[in-house]
């Protein structure tokens, strides 16, 4: 088999297994939607369960990164850079994102309860975790891409136990705190990874 038909199996085999995650985290994201989003057949009547919308933005907000940077990792691993790496090493890979894309579906379960709901998100950042570890001894080079997301994910890490743990502040206060806590993780992620997220916007930028 020559190099470009290797390459182009390899392109179907991982676009295959992308397909599959965004399938199951599609399911999470509409499930999180009828969480927050009921409709009324008796009085047609769309109700809007508001004191929960911050959990439902938080969960997109974690849910949108997480998949982008899923897909982003196996296009630079198997595809773009066409790396050599260890028998059943992407098989490896994708057991990890799938764990978490159905941990994010019994997370957007639980949106309507803060506690469970952070519980459960808490698990997809301890989860993460071990996959960057697993990245770091499988592909050194490839790590120092996604090493942010080791220390974002330890500070939520930290972050999500402590407010589940103590009751030093008021609940409602604390939600809410810990809500835009997980804002600002996404945002420091894009902000730090932005070149792994968005490479075509990095070299239009050295172009310059």
């Amino acid at each position: 088999m020559e190099k470009n038909d290797v390459i182009g199996t390899m392109q179907r085999s991982v676009n295959s297994l992308q397909w599959f995650h965004t399938i199951v985290l599609s399911l999470a994201v509409i499930s999180s939607v009828q969480q927050v989003i009921n409709y009324d057949i008796v009085t047609s009547t769309i109700i809007l369960k508001a004191e929960f919308f911050h959990n439902f933005i938080v969960f997109l907000l974690i849910v949108i990164p997480f998949h982008q940077g899923a897909n982003r990792y196996l296009d630079e691993t198997y595809i773009t850079e066409n790396l050599s790496v260890r028998k059943f090493t992407g098989l490896i890979d994708f057991a990890f994102f799938f764990i978490e894309a159905v941990l994010f579906y019994i997370m957007s379960l639980f949106i309507l309860n803060n506690k469970f709901f952070y519980s459960w998100a808490l698990l997809v950042f301890v989860i993460d975790v071990f996959w960057l570890a697993f990245v770091y001894f499988a592909n050194k080079n490839l790590f120092q891409k996604v090493k942010p997301w080791l220390f974002l994910n330890v500070v939520a890490i930290i972050i999500i136990s402590f407010f589940l743990i103590t009751n030093i502040l008021d609940n409602n206060f604390k939600w809410y705190l810990l809500a835009f806590i997980l804002l600002l993780r996404t945002i420091l992620d894009y902000y730090y990874s932005w070149p792994f997220y968005w490479p075509a916007f990095s070299i239009n930028k050295e172009k310059e």
